[in-house]
């Protein structure tokens, strides 16, 4: 398994998992506010009706598996039944959805005249069922898409597909709960939502590769039937993966009672949910296995399930041990009590969550093998454990025995799961030890670190649990790429990293293009970035940061460009002006350069004056300034740090140029203006020139507060002077100020 392949299947998962955490998220969110804005009649009915969509969803008798099983073994389309099965299966889907449908359409009738509604939501009834009939249809129409994405392991694509859909009818959800507090919007926003990316789905395959476009054939139906074994066992197998969890909450009930069903489905829930993270984490080796079931070797086949069943752990160990230690914390804030069974449950299922992602591994690779035998050994045999054990345990132990229970299924299959492929994985239960290598340290640690951190808020709160989940989780990667990962899996993060960052780099450049419109936000990001390099103080120079740029550079700020040359012009224009006006022959004055740099400026002061002084931090540019004009003699130059040192005084005109906009601090800029005013004579003149920055920024008003851009330096200093201004010249590019002291 090269580099590369092991990069990807670390991105499939990723990608992979992002539905169903978006799905956690928005979860929260819609449930919160349709409770709020809704009237409770129409959220029941909204429910309802949502259930009735997801029982039928799940009789789909395997197609989803089937498309992604027969893709990803020949994702070129190079036999010719593959087209045909692919023909055949998207006239069954229709022939599934117009069905389903009806179905849900009947159902959906049945379930409003049952839950005796008000006359006005009654009269909706009939277009609410039509709305959850479409959406049934579209899904499985978005499921033909998705499921030909993931044999051919675009997972990138349906991740952000279903997040997209997720996130689309979620919000809508919200706003229509919260706007028109109408589940008939909310029922019509979905359908159109669920129409739109049904389209996008079929498009996206379509641009994939032409021969996967979606094209109904009723006459090669009879080709489906070549896939009725691997369909049917996959249908049953997602069967039993579902009954897992409710088989245990329905034989509570019968044995114990409600209140025992409270406690346990309380108590599993978020193992669930992370339960539905690693398994669509697991799936993408079912497409693996199906895409090198014409090569398979022993080896690499041993190399791809340990690889799978590492990185499963890698998610699924910190989440737990977490959790784990942090079980009554998470109790108290979610429902500010701690139940001694939902405590009980919660700690055991997800011990059992951790044991059963050992084998999720091994069951997806099978299942892309089309071993359906040992998946449907596995998913129905750990339901049939957990139900034998529910029935023998509960009576003893209540709660807690059913939770036992789902433990033993877990360990029970995982056992079995990696005992049943000894031939091509070469004995995998050997590889146990290296699988579980650096990690249990950093998860034990992770657990007494988050555990640690929620006692540093009390009471308990939301702030408290996401610090400590927080903690634990940096401490566990932090300790295991420290000292758990092997080397060729720091590799392999940095690679990762590497290409996720080439990935979404085109991604940002595309929404910083976008935003840079927004003239609002354009200058807000300018003012965080002004605000950040005050406080961490890069702007301040000192001689010895000068002499490194003088020293690495011949010409650090490009003053040989034609736009420096074009500027000094100006400059040059504004002196002998000033010059001029103060009644400076060329054989008298004085004149003052501070920041003479290399020189560029006072070569062209030579001549121009009785007595030239230039100023700069620092040495090395102070002797190349010197090495330019030496065949002057009426030019002295000095090493002067103007934030410390004192400046000479009496002079006819004064060029500070280009120096003050670097000085970032409104009061230091006032200290300058005042130091900088006492070096001219009365009548004299200061001629101030800094560079202008983008007119988003000289226009906003933080930044003639902050005093940044050349053009509100500029300004300000003249101000803080109070001399006399006399002259602008501004351009794009550059600002130059005159102002004379009075006599």
């Amino acid at each position: 398994m090269t580099l590369g392949e092991r990069v990807r299947l670390i991105s499939n998962s990723l990608f992979n998992m992002t539905p169903p955490m978006v799905s956690a998220v928005m979860g929260l969110a819609t449930v919160s506010l349709q409770l709020a804005f809704l009237p409770s009649e129409s959220y029941a009915l909204w429910i309802s009706l949502h259930a009735i969509i997801a029982t039928m969803s799940m009789i789909d008798f395997g197609m989803g598996w089937s498309l992604t099983y027969i893709v990803a073994g020949d994702s070129a389309l190079e036999r010719s039944d593959t087209r045909r099965v692919l023909n055949g299966s998207a006239a069954v889907v229709i022939i599934l959805g117009l069905i389903g449908g009806l179905v849900v359409f009947g159902l959906a009738l049945v379930t409003a005249a049952g839950l005796k509604l008000s006359p006005v939501l009654r009269d909706q009834t009939i277009i609410l069922a039509l709305s959850a009939a479409l959406i049934f249809l579209t899904g499985r129409i978005t499921l033909y898409a998705i499921s030909i994405l993931y044999g051919l392991r675009q997972f990138a694509y349906s991740g952000t597909l279903a997040a997209s859909q997720t996130l689309a009818i979620g919000t809508s959800t919200i706003a229509c709960a919260y706007f028109t507090h109408s589940v008939l919007a909310i029922a019509l926003w979905h359908v159109f939502i669920a129409i739109l990316f049904t389209g996008l789905g079929l498009i996206m395959v379509a641009r994939m590769n032409s021969g996967l476009r979606f094209r109904p054939s009723f006459v090669d139906i009879p080709n489906v039937f070549s896939l009725t074994r691997f369909s049917m066992a996959s249908q049953c197998a997602d069967l039993a993966n579902a009954a897992i969890w409710d088989i245990c909450t329905l034989a509570l009930g019968f044995l114990i009672g409600p209140s025992a069903v409270v406690a346990f489905h309380v108590g599993i829930r978020i193992p669930k949910t992370i339960s539905s993270v690693l398994v669509r984490s697991a799936e993408v080796m079912m497409p693996m296995g199906s895409a090198s079931e014409k090569d398979a070797r022993p080896d690499t086949d041993r190399q791809m399930i340990l690889e799978g069943i590492r990185w499963n752990l890698i998610i699924a160990i910190p989440a737990s041990a977490i959790i784990f230690a942090m079980a009554p914390y998470i109790l108290d804030v979610w429902l500010h009590r701690v139940d001694p069974d939902m405590l009980a449950v919660l700690r055991i299922v997800i011990a059992a969550v951790v044991i059963d992602a050992m084998g999720m591994a091994i069951l997806y690779f099978a299942w892309g093998r089309g071993v359906m035998s040992l998946v449907l050994g596995a998913t129905i045999g750990q339901a049939l454990i957990g139900i034998v054990a529910v029935t023998v345990l509960v009576p003893e132990w209540g709660v807690t025995g059913a939770a036992i229970g789902m433990l033993i299924g877990a360990g029970a299959t995982t056992l079995w799961l990696t005992r049943q492929l000894p031939a091509k994985a070469q004995r995998l239960g050997d590889g146990m030890r290296a699988i579980l290598s650096g990690l249990i340290l950093p998860g034990v640690v992770s657990g007494l670190v988050a555990c640690s951190t929620q006692f540093l808020f009390d009471p308990p709160s939301v702030a408290g649990l996401a610090a400590a989940i927080a903690s634990g989780l940096i401490t566990f990667y932090g300790l295991f790429f420290t000292i758990g990962a092997h080397p060729d899996e720091r590799l392999l993060a940095y690679t990762f990293c590497q290409q996720i960052w080439r990935q979404i780099r085109p991604l940002i450049k595309q929404i910083r293009g976008l935003l840079a419109h927004i003239r609002p936000l354009r200058s807000f990001w300018h003012a965080l970035i002004e605000i950040a390099a005050r406080v961490s103080g890069t702007w301040q120079h000192e001689s010895g940061k000068s002499d490194n740029l003088f020293s690495q550079l011949s010409d650090p700020w490009g003053y040989e460009r034609d736009i420096h040359q074009n500027r000094l012009r100006r400059a040059e224009f504004l002196v002998d002006s000033a010059r001029r006006s103060a009644g400076i022959s060329l054989t008298g004055g004085r004149i003052l350069e501070i920041g003479c740099a290399e020189g560029n400026m006072t070569e062209r002061l030579v001549g121009r004056a009785r007595e030239i002084e230039s100023l700069d931090i620092s040495l090395t540019a102070i002797a190349r300034a010197t090495k330019r004009v030496s065949k002057a003699e009426n030019i002295r130059f000095s090493q002067c740090d103007i934030t410390k040192d004192t400046l000479p005084a009496g002079y006819d005109l004064v060029i500070v140029d280009g120096i003050l906009d670097y000085f970032r601090s409104r009061r230091l800029l006032a200290e300058l203006a005042e130091k900088i005013r006492t070096t001219v004579r009365p009548g004299g003149f200061i001629l101030l020139g800094n560079t202008r920055q983008h007119r988003v920024i000289e226009e906003a008003s933080w930044a003639r507060w902050l005093v940044r851009g050349g053009l509100n330096v500029n300004r300000y200093v003249a101000q803080q002077m109070g001399y006399n201004t006399v002259a602008e010249d501004n351009d794009a590019f550059y600002s130059y100020i005159l102002v004379q002291r009075l006599a």
